[in-house]
């Protein structure tokens, strides 16, 4: 896939959660970024269709995402 360079501004809590992430997952934060919009895209695109998305937790408690 062709990259593309961008500047972009985020607040300084997404810029740290980013970090995290990023680190988190032993990745860059551009790949870590790459990974957060391709999984929002998947999302959104399942709850577009009217599909739900749930996550359960270690306690078996299951709570539903809700993105607006």
């Amino acid at each position: 896939m062709e990259k593309r360079r961008m500047s972009i501004s985020i607040t300084e809590d997404a810029a740290v959660a980013l970090k995290e992430i990023a680190e988190r997952r032993g990745v860059n934060m551009s790949v870590a970024l790459g990974q957060a919009i391709a999984i929002d895209r998947l999302l959104s695109d399942e709850m577009a269709r009217g599909g739900r998305v749930l996550i359960e937790k270690p306690d078996e408690t299951i709570r539903e995402l809700i993105i607006r």
